[in-house]
């Protein structure tokens, strides 16, 4: 599966990019992750890393945060039964000027 390439950096990269946010909205990161995945049929390291795609890549937070173990346990569950199988984009404060609002969540907007 194109899901589990690197495990450690996926819950690096929801850590970095969710960890202050509660379950449900690290569950929508994960989504994110995993529905990019599945529509581009890339690897969740290949996610991570494209270009402009991820702050935490850049600032390289993602290679200094301590993973939250407890995110793995939400991957899991996530990959057996989604959240939200519509959502590609998230920013935190607004959503994008592309793609099509979909749901806000604490900091986090999210669109397909």
């Amino acid at each position: 599966s194109n899901y589990i390439d690197n495990m450690e950096y996926f819950v690096r990269c929801v850590t970095a990019e969710a960890g202050n946010q509660d379950d449900y909205g690290k569950r929508l990161v994960i989504d994110v992750i995993l529905n990019r995945c599945d529509k581009y049929n890339m690897t969740t390291t290949d996610i991570i890393n494209a270009p402009g795609q991820f702050e935490v890549v850049q600032n390289n937070m993602i290679n200094i945060i301590e993973p939250d173990l407890h995110i793995y346990d939400l991957f899991i569950e996530e990959v057996m039964n989604r959240t939200n199988e519509d959502i590609i984009y998230f920013r935190e404060g607004y959503f994008h000027n592309f793609g099509t609002p979909v749901i806000s969540h604490q900091d986090h907007y999210f669109s397909k």
